[in-house]
Order: C-alpha cells, then structure tokens, then sequence
C-alpha cells in the first residue's frame, strides 16, 4: 500500500461533505425556522414596533460601515413587513422558494442593519439562518414546489448542508458558554442582579433570590452550553441532552422576556438528531436507500463549495474570538459584545448627562438625550460607548443646521455593572466629536475596575 497524498487525503475529507443523507431533518428545520420568522415579524406589528422602532425615532443609530441604510418613507415600512409576513410564509410551505428565501434574507437583514439599538442575538441568528437556507436545498421535500414541479422531488441532500445548519445552531451555545467563563456569571453576580426584583413572581419568586439557585443556574447554564451540542450528537446521551435544552429554554422563556428565542432554539436543536427523525417520527413510509455518496465528473464545483464552507467557517469563529483582542471586558466597554454570542451576561445601571459647548461664545448647556430618542434607544445607548460617539456626531450636525459654529460634546455617563458601584464608562474631558469610529479599541473608554464594591457579594454574604 503507498501512503495517501496530501492531495488525495484532501480530496478524502472535503468528499464526505458530498455524502448524501436523508433530508427530512433539514426539512423539518425549514418548517419551524420559517413559522418561527412568522411569529417574530407579527410581532412587529402585534407591538407597534414598526412605528416606534422605526418611524418615530428623529435618529437611528447604525452598525459602522452602514450608516448609509435607511428606512422606508411613508407607509414603505408596514408594506415591507407586509411582505417580510408573507415572504416567511411561503418558506415555511416551501413556495417558490429559492426566491422567496432570498427576498427574505435581504429584507430581514435590511431590518437588522436599520437600528444599532435593536440589536438581539435571536434576530442576528435569524439573518444567517435565513442566507444558509437560500443554499440549502430544504424545498426538495413536503414543499409545493415539490406539487408544482415533481422533478424537484429528493429524499436526500449533501451533508454539508445539514453540517452547515449544525454548525450555525450550535454557534449560540458553545460561544455562550466560552463568555460565561468570566468572574460575574460564575460567582452568580449576573444572575442575581436579573433576579434581584423576582422575589415576588409566583411560585419561584422566593427561591430566586437563594444563593443555591443561583449559583446552581450559573453553573448549570455554563456547561449546558458547552457541552450540550457533543450530548445531542451522540446517540447515547441525546434524550437525556434534549430534555435538559428544552428545560433550559423554557425557564428562560419563564424568566426573561427574549421573545421567540427560546422556542426557535428547541426546534433547531433537533437539527443535531438522526437526519431521518421526522420520517421515524411521523412513520412516513420509507424510500429507496440513498447512494453513499455524490460523484460529480467535474472536480470544480466540489472545490469551490468545500471553499465557500471554509471561508464562512472562519468569519463565524473569528466574530466571536474578536472579544478576546480588546484589552477590557466586553460587558463594560461593549467593545466585541455583537456578534460574540454573549447572551445574558450583563445588567447595567446607568447615569448620563449630556454637555454641548458652543466653542464660539463659550456657552455650555445640558442635552437630555430623550429630546430625540427613545426610552428604549436612550437606553441601549447610555450603556454602549459606540453608541455615544454615534449621538456626539448627530448633535453636532444638528447644531449646524440650527446656524450654530464648532461644537463640543462632552458625555458623563456612569454605569454600574451587575451589581457594581458606579463608574465612569468614558472620559468626560473628552470632545466626542473630535473622535471617529473604527473598529480599534477607543482610548477614552475608561477600564473597568473589576474589584469595585459589589452590590451582589455584600448581599450574598449577609445571607
């Protein structure tokens, strides 16, 4: 025997992405993803979201790099939710659905890239979720599509499509643990401070507020997400792991109001069982065993995907990691905080005072922020130093077209996190407008000190 090239053991591994497996699983993730998207964008208009969020605000703050979005005017809004309703619908039925997939991942992403201050982590899931699936051939199966066009008719899809949706659910849970292997989530800080005023909730209100609970939430959350996308893959454990992840959502469903979150969570997480499951399940009748594997003559196309896999393989795992270049923490300075999976992780308590200067005459006067924002924009900004820099900027145009000269802003904004004394979050000698924005550590960010009196720690020890 001659020991495999470099080449061919290669051309080995990128082919088991080509193996075909059944593709009911990857079918039954497009109905529940898709009912899901349905009910997170009713909920735009159940809550009147779509004027408040989007209308209303005289400013909405962006994500860097996409100041140039920007939303609807008149009723365009509504009529793009409109369609964004109907677009989900027709994926959860797998109608027309190359396009109506597509059409739905550039209008949700359009909504997500709209207002900075929006940001969840279950809508930005939902942005990739919505692009893999334009890729993902979950229309090959219980679709129309199928009844207009029988020839689209397939039993089972190559693995790297139901590898690719492994990898993105499983993503949020092992991230999540990662940023919970920090001082204030392991020491119960965090939990307390989101428990601190549930003492009165029905039933588990008195127990809330136990260190025992507490401690036993941290922990249990920490290793949850971290070992349970290896418990769910293995055959073994995986009911056991099942069990623990719907427990786990549907307390956090019960605790915290994070929306559709939960739920869209408990159905992607079965995306991790066999790939025939619905069809043992339901008891559908059996097809044709599938051939083992895809055997395209041409070489290229197998390259090309296996590259594309690649590439987006390393973006997803590089967003996270970025947290760890910034020299402070991600929950104080929010330096690396988006797109890092970093879920429940900080309550901040926060103060701020607004000064502009007309350089001109000299003249000083306070701002109150809430002149142009939301109380919900106002407060994600006063805890968001990006966000700050991003309302300096607005106020100084703003003066401008009022007639006025140079203009100074200068932010002092006091924050308590999780349960911490106040401190500075930025330098308040510091003209914010003077600053840009750029994805490099900003130098008038002033480092938390992690050692300050903790609220939790002295009520923790009086118990």
């Amino acid at each position: 025997m001659h020991p495999s090239s470099p080449g061919e053991t290669a051309d080995r591994n990128s082919g088991r992405l080509f193996v075909q497996v059944p593709i009911d699983s990857l079918v039954a993730f497009r109905v529940w993803l898709g009912m899901m998207m349905m009910l997170d964008v009713a909920s735009y208009f159940r809550n009147k979201w779509i004027d408040s969020v989007f209308i209303e605000p005289a400013f909405l703050f962006k994500y860097y790099g996409f100041e140039w979005i920007h939303p609807w005017p008149g009723a365009g809004m509504y009529l793009h939710f409109a369609a964004l309703l109907i677009l989900a619908g027709c994926m959860t039925l797998g109608l027309f659905y190359r396009v109506t997939s597509l059409l739905f991942a550039t209008g949700i992403t359009y909504v997500f890239l709209l207002e900075q201050a929006i940001y969840l982590n279950h809508l930005y899931l939902i942005c990739l979720l919505s692009w893999l699936i334009v890729f993902v051939p979950c229309h090959c199966s219980f679709s129309l599509d199928v009844l207009r066009n029988p020839s689209l008719q397939s039993s089972v899809a190559p693995a790297w499509s139901l590898w690719l949706i492994r990898f993105q659910v499983g993503l949020p849970y092992f991230f999540g643990g990662i940023a919970k292997l920090e001082r204030d989530w392991l020491s119960g800080d965090t939990v307390h401070m989101f428990f601190y005023d549930d003492a009165a909730r029905p039933i588990v209100g008195p127990y809330l507020t136990e260190n025992w609970v507490i401690m036993s939430i941290s922990w249990g959350g920490m290793l949850l997400d971290l070992l349970i996308v290896p418990l769910l893959l293995w055959r073994r454990t995986r009911p056991y792991a099942f069990v623990a992840a719907v427990l786990f959502h549907l307390s956090n469903s019960y605790l915290f109001n994070i929306g559709i979150f939960p739920w869209m969570m408990i159905g992607a997480t079965t995306i991790f069982f066999s790939p025939d499951w619905p069809r043992r399940l339901f008891r559908w009748p059996s097809r044709d065993e599938c051939p083992m594997e895809i055997t395209p003559s041409i070489r290229w196309p197998r390259l090309v995907i296996s590259s594309l896999l690649a590439v987006y393989v390393l973006v997803q795992l590089a967003l996270p990691l970025r947290q760890f270049a910034y020299p402070d923490n991600p929950s104080w300075s929010e330096e690396g905080h988006r797109f890092s999976w970093r879920m429940m992780l900080r309550k901040k308590i926060t103060k701020v005072e607004v000064l502009v200067v007309d350089e001109e005459s000299g003249r000083k006067g306070k701002f109150d922020p809430h002149e142009v924002l939301t109380p919900m924009q106002a407060q994600k900004m006063s805890r968001s130093p990006d966000m700050l820099l991003q309302f300096a900027h607005y106020l100084e145009r703003r003066f401008r077209e009022q007639g006025m000269g140079g203009i100074a802003v200068h932010i002092h904004d006091r924050v308590s996190l999780n349960g911490r004394e106040a401190q500075l979050l930025i330098d308040p000698s510091v003209d914010l407008t003077e600053q840009q924005r750029s994805f490099r550590h900003a130098e008038w960010i002033i480092p938390l000190d992690e050692d300050a009196p903790s609220l939790m720690r002295q009520v923790a020890r009086k118990n």
